[in-house]
């Protein structure tokens, strides 16, 4: 089974994260932001092929044993 974690972060060359949840909404509802508008601006992101978004998605596999 695939897990995901939904980060915000630092707009910096760290990408520190300031902000991590396991749904795109309940992130949205910590930052005080719409799901959709995180899932959106991901997927422009990787469309146009630039390298920092202030948001980020991270899938998991529960087979992986180096979380």
């Amino acid at each position: 089974m695939k897990w995901k974690l939904w980060l915000l972060v630092s707009e910096d060359k760290y990408e520190l994260p300031l902000c991590v949840a396991e749904t795109a909404r309940e992130l949205g509802e910590m930052i005080g932001v719409n799901e959709h508008r995180i899932i959106n601006t991901i997927a422009q992101y990787k469309r146009r092929g630039k390298t920092f978004c202030r948001y980020i998605k991270i899938e998991f596999d529960d087979d992986e044993e180096d979380y």
